[in-house]
């Protein structure tokens, strides 16, 4: 890096960050995903600039794949540290398609940190932003549904929230988060509102707890088991157990989750490369085999590309970070 001075990577590094939110164009519930320790910001704003470089994720998962009009769902994440891993700011953008309903939201994300001890670091976080709900302009003006009087004057509508978040870790050797993302439900279709139908609620507050550990099992092969609590107002718990092994210095990893939830449970496996110095590309495969549409689903794919610039120079330790 020394053909950049301070100044100048911190420039790029903003730059960058800042043509990748201008890149996108504008889930309710956030969508569940097996890759979830790479999008943390969506779901806990104090992650953000933990990664100690300008990380980049665009991960998209098609879920069911076979059925008709099964959920699809995008997400595109950008964090960088500031102020020598202070701060930190991000962005989140998902956009979550099921059958002719499309849920979008983006979010801007604030993290402050604080050192505990050497090797600890205390963050809390904000995330500020909005979010919509949409239904497919040629279901709308189909002759069926345009005389509907319950879909009529139907317009997007895009709605505030805000969320927080507190991330706990010690360097390569455990983490423990707890957030909202959402702490407000709310209506996201204004006419729902006026007819007071109380069930139809697409945006609702979510609670969500993230923990882990590395273990080092030898020099060549590290251990990462894991967890995600999750819950929205109205639903219960669901849990994700993962294992997560890194092989040569994180030159690749290979894992397997299972989660518990009310609606279904359900494994998943999953690996990742170092394509680049830079650049991980990840994929993951959910198998259906605890849902009633096994026999119609050959299950869900999820493939992910991980950014990560610039870790020499904001990489305060010079180490590989797991989480």
């Amino acid at each position: 890096m020394s053909t950049y001075n301070k100044t100048e990577i911190i420039k790029i590094s903003l730059w960058i960050f800042f043509i990748a939110i201008s890149q996108i164009v504008f889930s309710q519930q956030l969508p569940q995903f097996t890759h979830y320790l790479y999008n943390t910001t969506a779901i806990n704003p104090a992650y953000a600039g933990s990664k100690e470089a300008l990380s980049i994720i665009s991960l998209n998962r098609s879920q069911w794949v076979g059925v008709d009009n099964a959920p699809e769902t995008y997400t595109f994440s950008s964090h960088v540290p500031l102020r020598d891993n202070e701060m930190g700011i991000g962005m989140s953008f998902i956009q979550d398609q099921i059958g002719v309903e499309t849920f979008s939201e983006i979010y801007a994300d604030y993290a402050y940190t604080i050192q505990t001890s050497r090797q600890n670091r205390l963050s809390f976080g904000i995330k500020v932003g909005f979010a919509s709900y949409n239904l497919d302009p040629l279901f709308l003006n189909d002759p069926s549904v345009a005389t509907d009087p319950y879909f009529a004057n139907f317009s997007k509508l895009w709605t505030p929230n805000v969320g927080i978040g507190i991330y706990y870790r010690s360097q390569n050797k455990w983490f423990v988060g707890i957030s909202s993302p959402k702490l407000f439900s709310s209506y996201l279709r204004e006419s729902f509102q006026q007819r007071n139908i109380n069930d139809f609620t697409p945006e609702r507050a979510g609670y969500y707890l993230i923990g882990g550990a590395i273990v080092e099992l030898n020099r060549s092969i590290k251990f990462r088991p894991s967890i995600l609590t999750k819950t929205t107002n109205g639903s219960q718990l669901s849990f994700d157990l993962t294992s997560t092994f890194f092989f040569n210095e994180d030159a690749f990893s290979i894992g397997a989750s299972y989660r518990f939830s009310d609606a279904s449970d359900g494994f998943g496996f999953f690996g990742d490369v170092k394509a680049l110095p830079f650049l991980r590309i990840g994929y993951s495969y959910d198998p259906p085999f605890f849902n009633n549409i096994s026999a119609l689903s050959s299950g869900t794919h999820e493939l992910i590309l991980s950014f990560e610039l610039f870790k020499e120079f904001f990489r305060s330790c010079g180490c590989k970070l797991y989480f």
